[in-house]
């Protein structure tokens, strides 16, 4: 890449945007991944515990 070129700024914007928004997707994959454990959680901690143990199934 030749830093000369005349389209050099429409170059370097188009990877810095490009840049912000994988560093945006990753933000928002990580925030949600943290939502849904502390959802998980609270779900778990409120479950109703079971009167019999599951059922186990044997491999044939």
């Amino acid at each position: 890449m030749s830093f000369t070129a005349p389209h050099i700024g429409f170059v370097l914007a188009s990877y810095g945007l490009s840049a912000l928004v994988l560093v945006g997707l990753t933000l928002a994959i990580v925030w949600q991944a943290r939502s849904t454990m502390t959802r998980l959680k609270d779900l778990e901690g409120r479950a109703a515990k079971r009167r019999k143990p599951a059922k186990q199934v044997k491999p044939q």
